[in-house]
């Protein structure tokens, strides 16, 4: 629990706070639902990419819907500025609905911690 609540409203100039950070990922996953009962595949693949703070709260509102997996169910979820989290998520048939949410892959780190060799360039075009 914040012990501080005005933590949870405080916010930098021109900023948001924690509440509307919330504000914004549950409308994101509304948004997110919707278009995805408009696809023709029953379990699409969707890459959502963003900062750490947006993903870790992602994680927290997805984990109401279900209790599977890596870190669902725990505490604070530690993440690091850039990482991978894989969900299964199963949406209703009612508008904006989610079903279950299982997560697969929480906050993985591993490609922080991968060397390149200089001697072997990478070139993309």
């Amino acid at each position: 629990a914040i012990e501080d609540k005005d933590l949870l409203t405080w916010r930098v100039p021109n900023g948001e706070s924690v509440v509307d950070l919330r504000q914004r990922i549950e409308e994101f996953v509304r948004q997110l639902i919707r278009k995805t009962q408009t696809l023709q595949s029953k379990e699409p693949t969707i890459l959502c990419v963003s900062h750490g703070l947006f993903l870790k709260e992602l994680h927290r509102v997805l984990s109401r819907f279900g209790s599977s997996g890596p870190m669902f169910g725990q505490g604070d979820v530690s993440y690091p500025n850039t990482g991978v989290s894989q969900y299964r998520i199963g949406f209703g048939e009612a508008e904006e609905e989610i079903t279950q949410a299982e997560c697969q892959v929480s906050a993985c780190g591993e490609h922080l911690e991968a060397r390149i060799n200089i001697s072997d360039p990478i070139f993309i075009a």
